[in-house]
C-alpha cells in the first residue's frame, strides 16, 4: 500500500500501488468537488467551496458556512437562536461589514415578508396566496385549466 494525499482536502489515504496515477481523492465528495469549477476562498487555512445556492462552505471537520466561521473568528460565538444575516442579500459577499446577527424569528420575517402579504388574485377572494397566484381553493381550478371561469383582480402598476 502507498499513501496518497487528496487533491481537495489534503487528507492522507492508503491506495494500492497500481492506483498511484489514478486515485487522486479520498472520497466521492472530494471527487465531486474537483469537478465543480474551482470557485473557492481560503480562510483560516481551509478551502471554502461555493455551492449551487451561493454559500461558501467547508466540508472538513463537519460542514460549516464561511459567513458563520468568519463572524465567530472576529466577533466571538454566535448568540443562541441567532442567524448570521447578509445585509445586501448576496450570499457570496462575506465581508464583516455585510454580516449581522439576527434573531431566528426576525430573520424569518425579514425573508418571508413578501409571502405573508400576498393574497389570491381572484376577484372578491381575500384568502392567502397559496400557489400560482391563487389561494388553495382556486388552485384546484388552475390545475384543471378552468381558472378562466373566474374574474381576476385588476392589478395596478
Amino acid at each position: 500500500m502507498i499513501i496518497i494525499s487528496c487533491k481537495i482536502c489534503g487528507k492522507k489515504v492508503k491506495a494500492k500501488p497500481y492506483l498511484k496515477n489514478i486515485k487522486k481523492y479520498c472520497s466521492r465528495k472530494c471527487m465531486y468537488l474537483s469537478k465543480i469549477k474551482n470557485d473557492y476562498i481560503v480562510f483560516n487555512g481551509y478551502r471554502y467551496f461555493k455551492t449551487k445556492y451561493g454559500y461558501y462552505i467547508k466540508r472538513i471537520d463537519g460542514r460549516t458556512n464561511l459567513h458563520r466561521d468568519k463572524w465567530e473568528h472576529y466577533n466571538g460565538p454566535i448568540p443562541k437562536n441567532h442567524f448570521i444575516h447578509h445585509k445586501n442579500h448576496d450570499k457570496s459577499d462575506n465581508r464583516l461589514c455585510n454580516l449581522e446577527p439576527m434573531e431566528r424569528g426576525e430573520h424569518s420575517k425579514h425573508h418571508n415578508i413578501h409571502k405573508i402579504e400576498r393574497k389570491c388574485s381572484i376577484e372578491n377572494c381575500d384568502n392567502k396566496y397559496w400557489s400560482n397566484g391563487c389561494c388553495q381553493r382556486h388552485h384546484y381550478y388552475y390545475k384543471q385549466g378552468n381558472i378562466h371561469k373566474f374574474k381576476l383582480k385588476k392589478i395596478l402598476t
